[in-house]
Parts: structure tokens; sequence; C-alpha cells
């Protein structure tokens, strides 16, 4: 959890480095968070949108599962956006890689940076900082 916490306190930084640990408690977490509010809108019964209205409905991975979405678990996923993308930019720079593929998340080349999420980052310092301490 404090890996989770760390992250949101990091809202926004950008620069830095980020080890294994804090990366992939940090998606935990969020993911645990994710279903947790994804439950208690369904339960609440909190229809905030229909996904099915949208046009091209069928390529949004959430509205497989369901189509109505709370207004919980819409305002999740912007709130957290900003974390996410810090902290994989961080990651990316403990393995000496440029912040900017984390932006290969929206495409198909997520592949590549999953596997770039998954490697040992660089024992001594680097360009972007020192080695984190996990």
């Amino acid at each position: 959890m404090k890996w989770f916490l760390k992250c949101l306190k990091n809202y926004a930084t950008f620069n830095g480095r980020a080890g294994r640990t804090e990366l992939w408690y940090f998606m935990l977490y969020w993911s645990i968070f994710y279903v947790v509010i994804i439950a208690f809108d369904r339960f609440i019964g909190g229809s905030f949108l229909s996904l099915k209205n949208f046009p091209l409905s069928e390529y949004i991975p959430l509205a497989s599962f369901y189509d109505e979405v709370g207004i919980l678990t819409f305002l999740y996923r912007p709130l957290t956006i900003i974390p996410s993308l810090a902290v994989i930019s961080r990651r990316l720079h403990d393995i000496n890689k440029s912040g900017w593929w984390c932006l290969t998340c929206i495409t198909p080349a997520i592949v590549i940076l999953f596997f770039f999420l998954c490697k040992k980052g660089d024992g001594n310092k680097n360009q972007y900082g020192l080695n984190p301490a996990d």
C-alpha cells in the first residue's frame, strides 16, 4: 500500500527513477481499487452513462464486461492516469529509457513496453538519477 500512496504523492513527478517494486505494487493496488470501485458502483446502482451508446463501442474493453458506468468508475480512471504514466515513466528511467516510451501503452506496441517494465533496472547511477532503493 505504501507504494500506491507514494505514487499518488508523486502525482505528476516524471523525473527520477522507480524500481520494479514501486511500479508493480502501484499497479496491483490500482487494479484492486478499480475492481472495488466498479463493484461499489454496481451495488449502489449508480448508472452514469451507457457505453453501448458510444460510436464504435465494441472497441471499448470495459464495454465487454458491462455497459453501464457509474460516476465513481467514470472519475477513477482520469484521476489516476497521470500518476500511472508518471510511475511508468520513472520505471523506464530506471532501465535508462526515455519516459516517452510510456505513450506506447495506447498502441499495440504495449508488448514492448511490458518487456521494458519487467526488465531489471540499472544497478548504478544513470542519466536519470541514482538507483532507487526498493
